[in-house]
């Protein structure tokens, strides 16, 4: 199939389309991905096709599996990178709303600079926080940022609820910057009581009393 290129799109994006099951679809999807990340330059008539009728499916981020395989990121990303920059977006802003893990494609929010869709890319996976895996997407995004992570996030979460599981994933992936997005945000350092505490409540599910013996 790689080796006949996007003339296999037409067939493979209507079987797609036919399938029922969510893995039968995910290993059809997977070499849709694959030709559309192997060509070069704009989208061809037939690759044009493909991405319309998929929508933001071809922002691929494996929602059926736990494990994300590496070369299906890496083939959405060079695909991702050759579609309009406002195609881009509005497909990766979208996905961030629906996919399964938040982390995943905000991976993908690097291939812009423009600092209004990063804000509301990482309003979206913020507001999403408790979907993120700890396979290092999260972070990968935000080290791609460089200087700009720290302001940027201080910005997108000015006015939102930030947990516990979102501002340990920053602190570590931030290292010094941290401190300038804590004092932007106006964050004390709690003691490990207080972090327990805010973990317990971040917690979904039966809930149990905790006794602190002293």
């Amino acid at each position: 199939l790689l080796q006949i290129g996007s003339a296999a799109l037409p067939v493979l994006v209507d079987a797609y389309q036919a399938a029922q099951d969510a893995k039968v679809r995910d290993m059809i999807l997977a070499p849709i991905i694959a030709i559309l990340g192997r060509g070069q330059g704009p989208l061809d008539a037939a690759e044009q096709a493909a991405v319309a009728a998929l929508g933001t499916d071809v922002v691929d981020c494996c929602d059926a599996e736990k494990y994300w395989n590496s070369d299906r990121r890496d083939a959405t990303e060079r695909l991702l990178a050759r579609l309009p920059a406002a195609q881009r977006r509005e497909l990766v802003l979208a996905m961030l709303e629906k996919a399964t893990y938040a982390d995943r494609p905000y991976r993908y929010v690097a291939l812009d600079s423009d600092r209004a869709y990063r804000l509301a890319a990482t309003r979206l996976v913020a507001s999403r926080a408790a979907t993120m895996t700890d396979d290092g997407n999260f972070e990968t995004a935000v080290r791609s940022f460089g200087a700009e992570a720290p302001g940027l996030f201080a910005e997108a979460l000015r006015s939102e609820k930030t947990t516990p599981t979102l501002l340990r994933k920053l602190e570590s992936t931030l290292g010094a910057g941290y401190a300038e997005f804590a004092a932007a945000r106006g964050l004390t350092k709690k003691n490990w009581l207080e972090n327990l505490h805010d973990m317990c409540g971040e917690a979904e599910g039966v809930r149990e009393r905790i006794y602190l013996l002293e």
